[in-house]
């Protein structure tokens, strides 16, 4: 018996592609249980007033199943930011805070008024995440750490951030 090759490719083409598929790695987004988490903010611009001790935070606590973060603070030197949050594969979790408003001046009518850009973040993370970092213009905040305690934790923020280190 005489088999054609010109028969044997589209044969040979359809079984490759099955065991190449058999042996394909998993879509990473199967296995990233860290995808779930979910978040929302809010922001407001304004003149920097007198500054308030508590007025710059980030807490985290277990809530259920969960794990809830909140973030707050007044962003000097920017009248506006855009927020992202990211996650890796273990775990870890990053917000990112780009100043967008650029650089704020004095405005012309009133020459005390240095801008800022006011902020609070609410998120629920799965409970095993490893770790929330807050990031400002490239330079981190603050970092939750997953201890395993489920009591709240709270971590204080000067008030208002400045762009530059503290």
């Amino acid at each position: 018996m005489r088999i054609a090759l010109p028969r044997l490719a589209p044969l040979a083409v359809a079984a490759l592609l099955v065991f190449a598929g058999c042996n394909a790695p998993a879509d990473a987004s199967s296995d990233d249980r860290f995808a779930d988490a979910s978040w929302s903010s809010y922001q407001s611009s304004g003149c920097i007033g007198d500054a308030s001790p508590n007025a710059g935070w980030l807490y985290w606590g277990a809530n259920g199943e969960r794990y809830a973060v909140a973030f707050n603070a007044s962003l000097a030197g920017t009248s506006r930011v855009n927020a992202s949050l990211d996650h890796t594969l273990t775990g870890v979790y990053t917000l990112t805070l780009t100043p967008t408003g650029g650089e704020a001046k004095p405005s012309a009518s009133s020459s005390d008024c240095e801008q800022t850009a006011d902020l609070g973040v609410s998120a629920a993370v799965p409970s095993d995440f490893r770790e929330f970092r807050v990031v400002y213009d490239g330079r981190t905040l603050a970092v939750a750490r997953n201890d395993g305690e489920t009591t709240g934790e709270l971590v204080d923020l000067p008030t208002p951030v400045n762009r530059s280190a503290a």
